[in-house]
C-alpha cells in the first residue's frame, strides 16, 4: 500500500510540474504572450511587416470559348451532285486548300455545258457588236442598230461572266471547257486550317445546291464569349484584362476584353462582351467550353498583411506585435487593427501605420 501511494504521489506532481511548465512556455501576462524559441521553430512560425499589396477590382462572370469569324468556315456544295468520294473524317485536322470531298452528277455536267455555250455565243455576239460599232462610228449605220446590238453584247457578257464565275468556283479550267473538254465531278477544298466538325455525307449521297456538308474550326483562332449581368456593364472598359478558369485552375493564357454590349439577352438575362487573347490559342481552351472569368477592373496599392496574420475574437480583431525578442524566446501583444478588403491571401490594413515586426505566420494556434 505504502509503495502504490508513493507511485501516486509522484505521478500527481509530475502532472502539475508539466502544466506549470505549459504555462511557463505560453504565459500570457495582462496582454503580453510569451512564445519559446522552441515553440516558434516546432509551429514554422514567420515574422513580418504591414507592406503595400495591389488590391483588385474584379466583375466576376461566366463565359464561352468560341471561334472567331476568321476560325469557323461552314462548307456547302456550290453545286449540288451526288458525292463520289469524301477523302476526310470527322475530329481530322486539315490545312487550307486541302481536298475534302468529290461531287459528280448532272447538274456539274449540265453548268459545264451551259458556260461553253455562253463562251460560245459571247465570242459571236462580241465581234458582231465591234464590227457594228465601228460601222457606227463612221456613220454607216443606224443608232436603232448600234443600240439593238449592244444589248446583246452586255447581255451575253452578264450571262457568261455568271457562269465564268460558277465554274472558277469549282476550280475547274475554263479554258478546257470551252474547248469541250469536261469534267466529270469537282473537289470542295477546305477553305481555312482546321479540324473537322459535323461531317454527315458519305460516298453516293445526295447533295443539293448549297446544302451544309461540314464544320471547320480552327482551335487557334478563338475568342471569350462574356456574359455580364447588367449592374456591371458600367464598370467595364475595353482593355481590361480577363482572367480565364478551367475546372479549379486559373489560365496563363492573357485575355483582354475587346467589345462591350448594350444589349440584355432574354435567355440569359445578361449583356454580352468579348473578350480576345493577347497570344492566339491555348491548348486548355475547347471550342463550346464553359468558363470561369474575372475582368480586372481597377488596381489599388495598399497597406495588407498576410490574412492567416489578422486574428479574432469574440470582441476584437488584432494582430499579434513583437515587443521584445530574447535569446530563448519571443514576447508578443495584442494590438487591435482594423480591416478592409481581402484578396489573394491578403488583407487591407485600415487606419494609423503599424511599426514593428508582427507574426504573420501560426499565431492561430496560440489561441
Amino acid at each position: 500500500m505504502k509503495i502504490s501511494q508513493i507511485i501516486k504521489t509522484l505521478l500527481i506532481a509530475g502532472l502539475l510540474t508539466a502544466c506549470s511548465g505549459n504555462q511557463a512556455d505560453n504565459e500570457v501576462t495582462s496582454n503580453l504572450l510569451e512564445i519559446t524559441k522552441d515553440q516558434f521553430q516546432f509551429n514554422q512560425m514567420k515574422l513580418g511587416k504591414v507592406e503595400t499589396h495591389t488590391f483588385e477590382s474584379v466583375v466576376k462572370c461566366k463565359g464561352l470559348i468560341i471561334p472567331l469569324k476568321e476560325g469557323l468556315a461552314q462548307v456547302s456544295a456550290p453545286v449540288g451532285g451526288t458525292v463520289k468520294n469524301v477523302y476526310q473524317s470527322n475530329g481530322d485536322y486539315v490545312k487550307k486548300g486541302t481536298p475534302l470531298i468529290e461531287i459528280g452528277g448532272n447538274d456539274v455536267v449540265d453548268l459545264q455545258k451551259e458556260y461553253a455555250e455562253a463562251s460560245a455565243v459571247f465570242k459571236r455576239v462580241e465581234s458582231e457588236f465591234l464590227r457594228v460599232k465601228a460601222l457606227y462610228e463612221e456613220e454607216v449605220t443606224s443608232q436603232k442598230d448600234y443600240n439593238f446590238i449592244k444589248s446583246e453584247y452586255l447581255s451575253s457578257l452578264a450571262r457568261f461572266k455568271g457562269l465564268r464565275l460558277k465554274i472558277d468556283a469549282l476550280e475547274l479550267s475554263s479554258a478546257k471547257i470551252e474547248s469541250g473538254e469536261f469534267y466529270s465531278s469537282y473537289s470542295i477544298k477546305s477553305p481555312i486550317q482546321g479540324q473537322i466538325l459535323n461531317l454527315k455525307n458519305f460516298s453516293g449521297s445526295k447533295i443539293e445546291n448549297k446544302d451544309l456538308i461540314m464544320e471547320i474550326v480552327n482551335p487557334v483562332l478563338i475568342q471569350i464569349e462574356l456574359y455580364i449581368f447588367p449592374d456591371d456593364v458600367s464598370k467595364i472598359k475595353t482593355g481590361h484584362k480577363v482572367r480565364i478558369k478551367t475546372l479549379d485552375s486559373w489560365l496563363n493564357s492573357e485575355a483582354f476584353v475587346k467589345s462591350v454590349g448594350k444589349v440584355v439577352d432574354n435567355d440569359r438575362k445578361s449583356i454580352n462582351c468579348y473578350a480576345g487573347l493577347k497570344v492566339n490559342g491555348s491548348e486548355d481552351l475547347i471550342i463550346n467550353q464553359l468558363v470561369d472569368s474575372e475582368i480586372i477592373t481597377g488596381e489599388e496599392a495598399l497597406p495588407a498583411l498576410p490574412k492567416e496574420a489578422v486574428l479574432k475574437s469574440d470582441s476584437a480583431t488584432f494582430v499579434l506585435l513583437l515587443v521584445k525578442k530574447e535569446d530563448d524566446k519571443y514576447i508578443f501583444t495584442k494590438k487591435e487593427v482594423q480591416t478592409g478588403t481581402e484578396h489573394n491571401g491578403f488583407v487591407q490594413i485600415v487606419g494609423d501605420k503599424i511599426e514593428g515586426m508582427i507574426l504573420t505566420k501560426g499565431g492561430y494556434n496560440l489561441f
